[in-house]
C-alpha cells in the first residue's frame, strides 16, 4: 500500500494499492506519497552529495531492493525492486539537470588567469566537466575572467570572449582585478 498526506500516519492517511494511483492523487492536492515504512516516495528531492553512507550502503540486494536513508543518513527501510523501478522510471532529465544546477554555484568575478599547467588546457562551451562541452584547446598565457563556476570541488571559469576553462590550481592561477 501506499499512503497520500503531509506527513506519514497510516491510520490518517488515505491507502492506494499503487504508486501511480497513489502520485496522480498527490499532485492534485499536493501531498507527498509514502510507502508502508513512512519512507517519503514522492515528491523526490533529487540532492548530489557526497555525504554518502560506506559504499555497502549502496549495494543492491540480491532480490533487487536496496536501503533507504533519511535526510541524516540514517537507514530507514528497505525499498522493494520494483518500487525502485518505478521510482527511476519517474526521474527526468529535468530532475537531473536541477540536481546538478544546484550543486553548481556561479559568482561574478574581475580578474584574470594565468596558465600554469605545462600543456594545453580544455575550451567548454558551458560550466560542466563532460566531455560533451569540451569544444577545443587552448595554449594562453593570461585570460581576462567575468566569471566562476563551482561544481562540487572543482572550479571553472569563464572568459570575457565565452570559453569556460579549468580552475584547478595545478592548471590555472586566478588574479583578482585591482
Amino acid at each position: 500500500m501506499f499512503y497520500i498526506g503531509n506527513t506519514f500516519d497510516k491510520k490518517a492517511n488515505k491507502g492506494y494499492k499503487t504508486i501511480q494511483n497513489a502520485k496522480k492523487e498527490a499532485e492534485k492536492n499536493g501531498l507527498s506519497v509514502w510507502d508502508e515504512e513512512g519512507v517519503k516516495l514522492y515528491p523526490l528531492k533529487v540532492e548530489v552529495t557526497d555525504d554518502v553512507p560506506d559504499d555497502a550502503a549502496l549495494e543492491e540486494k540480491p532480490d533487487g531492493s536496496v536501503n533507504a536513508y533519511d535526510e541524516n543518513g540514517e537507514k530507514v527501510g528497505e525499498v522493494p525492486a520494483e518500487e525502485v523501478k518505478e521510482i527511476m522510471d519517474e526521474i527526468t532529465v529535468e530532475d537531473v539537470e536541477a540536481a546538478a544546477a544546484a550543486a553548481r554555484s556561479e559568482e561574478k568575478v574581475h580578474g584574470t588567469i594565468r596558465r600554469v599547467f605545462d600543456g594545453r588546457l580544455r575550451l567548454r562551451r558551458r560550466p560542466s566537466f563532460e566531455d560533451d562541452a569540451i569544444c577545443g584547446v587552448t595554449m594562453f598565457d593570461e585570460k581576462n575572467v567575468e566569471k566562476k563556476a563551482k561544481i562540487g570541488d572543482r572550479v571553472l571559469y569563464k572568459t570575457t570572449d565565452g570559453y569556460w576553462i579549468s580552475g584547478d590550481p595545478e592548471h590555472t592561477e586566478f588574479i583578482p582585478e585591482e
